[in-house]
């Protein structure tokens, strides 16, 4: 005897889009962000993957010729995210630009932190923001020497080596 089955319908799992815009957006990050520099002209040239909550949703990207951009969403989040599609890649660019933002402060800081302890860089209390004071033919011989001459004045604020990331991007980037 066979056995016949028949499929009244497939139950989708769906998110209830009752929530607010503010919500939505909060809710969904990137990851595995990539960008192509020499590709992007107008805006940015990336790729990414789209998190809602944590799980992918789909996959994002944009040319970098000043087109929107894409994401084109995997699996059973179509049915659920197509009708936000343009909300989700405004709010993907916010999050890509932040990314490239972030990484180019960190390559910033880290180019001031190198030539701090390689110039021996300290700041004094009368030092503008954005500026340095520095000893000239710095060598890794007199480097201490410096440091310490720097240390004694009464001026002396602190050394560039040794403020933290969030100190340096304050005093040069910000």
């Amino acid at each position: 005897m066979k056995k016949v089955f028949h499929i009244v319908g497939v139950i989708q799992p769906t998110i209830h889009m009752t929530t607010t815009t503010n919500d939505i957006t909060s809710r969904i990050t990137i990851k595995s962000f990539k960008t192509v520099k020499w590709m992007s002209e107008e805006t940015i040239c990336f790729t990414a993957s789209v998190l809602f909550d944590g799980k992918v949703i789909g996959e994002a990207s944009n040319e970098g010729h000043g087109g929107c951009t894409f994401v084109r969403f995997i699996g059973d989040a179509r049915h659920t995210w197509d009708d936000h599609s343009s909300l989700i890649a405004d709010h993907v660019d916010t999050l890509a630009d932040a990314e490239v933002n972030k990484k180019e402060v960190a390559r910033i800081v880290a180019k001031i932190r190198r030539d701090g302890i390689k110039k021996a860089h300290y700041l004094k209390t009368t030092t503008q923001k954005g500026f340095v004071s520095c000893f000239k033919n710095i060598t890794d011989l007199n480097r201490a020497k410096a440091v310490e001459q720097a240390k004694a004045s009464p001026e002396f604020k602190t050394m560039v080596a040794d403020m933290t990331d969030a100190e340096i991007t304050a005093w040069f980037i910000v």
